[in-house]
């Protein structure tokens, strides 16, 4: 037993370092209790050949024991055997992607085509509108966009968005979406050399507590890592951070990282990975504006950066402010382990599929459903890498009632969602609802027919704006 013990606990820390699927440590424990049931009856067979030389005393109350020791041992067997089964089916459970009638649906890459309409299992159905630019590229002087969208201000006539652009986080204005006119505003930038933000600063979520704002963003460490060959860039390992604004969003003050990798800068699958840590994030307060929740993808995984999955860590405003250190990352079923370095358990998890990853989760709460509503990104390494069809690559919605249940996973936009250098994308999805209450908003994404960065302008177009409408209502 102690042994056992011992055991679970080196493949608990195992798991976690490698990245090994959850499974694993079911099926650990599943051949331990089938393995101490077995020793029970090997230890009986032995104890029994050294009762037949003791007194007849000793042999009645050996064998009280052993009466005990049968059943034990078959319970052990039985539960082991049990659960062998349950990590058998969990190892082989599959990513169900949208059925054949919804994939033929969905319009082809970079087609603009709109859905009218899509039906999920609880009844909802969803209509998406054609493909439109809201801010093309360098329009108002900014490129590569948007890296994230936060949101301080949506009510009719006037929109004020925090928006990642670059490697800097800028404050953009208009009347609407479509009328974003006024000159940006440099909010947030990158770090001194050192920091963990020295490489960049994209804000992805906004969120309002009493009369401050707390913007999260993206924080990226540009030092000391080979270049990202896919996209012609240097390297990066990716953590989150906090900024703080007491002036209703017009200047930020830096607070602090406040999610780190459980790995560090230095772990890598292969020593050629450039995309490291943990990012391509979003966030949102929860319906009782008691929680933040930051939703993130982990890139330091034994699948690479392509293959990283959708994590979760919770603040609790109850034990204060979104500071460093008041952060907690969802593990094997509660909030558990610390923001900074702590463990994490997936709560999306796509990697039985084939070396698909799930990213830039992006959640937000809509009030006419009674729901929370999701978009991310599905990325199917294959697809781009051999030239094949963006079938199962592109843009998902999902429904949540607590957050960390994901259901009626529907595929919206089909494209590549990995930034390769000559491909389209289509990445960093977000919802912006006209107003709080209503049914229907904005799908905001980052879009190029023909991936290229600033630094490399003929090889193509960098990111820019575009969006969707998107509507839902609730059908019996």
């Amino acid at each position: 037993m102690v042994s056992s013990w011992l055991i679970l606990q080196i493949t608990s820390l195992l798991c976690s370092a490698l990245g090994l699927p959850n499974w694993t440590l079911k099926a650990i424990l599943a051949l331990l209790l089938v393995g101490f049931g077995a020793a029970l009856i090997i230890g009986w067979r032995i104890d029994l050949r050294a009762a037949r030389l003791a007194a007849a005393g000793s042999r009645k109350r050996s064998r009280k024991v052993h009466l005990v020791l049968w059943p034990a041992a078959a319970m052990l067997i039985v539960g082991g055997t049990t659960l062998v089964f349950s990590a058998f089916l969990d190892a082989n459970q599959m990513f169900k992607p949208p059925s054949s009638e919804l994939q033929a649906s969905v319009p082809p890459a970079e087609s603009g085509t709109p859905i009218p309409d899509i039906a999920l299992t609880d009844g909802t159905h969803v209509s998406v509108g054609e493909q439109e630019i809201l801010l093309s590229d360098k329009e108002l002087g900014l490129q590569s966009m948007p890296e994230g969208i936060g949101v301080i201000e949506n009510r009719s006539g006037r929109v004020r968005l925090l928006l990642g652009a670059g490697y800097s986080t800028y404050l953009v204005e208009g009347t609407d979406l479509k009328h974003l006119t006024s000159l940006p505003r440099l909010v947030l930038g990158p770090g001194e050399p050192g920091e963990f933000d020295n490489g960049a600063a994209q804000v992805f979520a906004v969120v309002r507590s009493n009369s401050r704002l707390y913007a999260f963003y993206q924080a990226q460490d540009s030092e000391g890592l080979p270049a990202n060959t896919l996209f012609g860039v240097s390297g990066f390992y990716l953590s989150i951070g906090l900024a703080e604004s007491d002036d209703d969003g017009y200047t930020w003050a830096k607070k602090g990282q406040i999610i780190r990798c459980a790995k560090p800068k230095e772990w890598a699958i292969d020593p050629h990975q450039g995309g490291r840590g943990v990012g391509l994030p979003g966030g949102l307060a929860d319906a009782s504006e008691r929680h933040f929740y930051i939703y993130y993808t982990d890139l330091s995984t034994p699948q690479g950066g392509t293959g990283g999955q959708i994590c979760v860590a919770r603040c609790s405003l109850d034990d204060g402010p979104p500071l460093p250190g008041n952060w907690k990352k969802y593990f094997q079923g509660d909030f558990t382990e610390p923001g900074l370095g702590g463990r994490e358990t997936p709560i999306i998890d796509l990697y039985a599929s084939g070396h698909t990853g799930a990213r830039y989760a992006r959640p937000t709460y809509s009030k006419s459903l009674g729901k929370y509503v999701m978009v991310f990104n599905v990325n199917q390494a294959k697809e781009w890498a051999d030239g094949l069809p963006a079938r199962n690559s592109g843009i998902y919605l999902a429904l949540s009632d607590d957050l960390i249940k994901w259901s009626g996973q529907v595929k919206l936009v089909s494209n590549y969602t990995q930034r390769v250098l000559g491909k389209s994308i289509s990445v960093s999805p977000t919802i912006l609802f006209d107003q709080d209450d209503k049914p229907s908003g904005w799908m905001i994404y980052a879009y190029s027919p023909k991936l290229s960065t600033a630094k490399l302008p003929n090889l193509g177009t960098p990111t820019y704006m575009v969006g969707r409408r998107i509507s839902f209502e609730k059908k019996n």
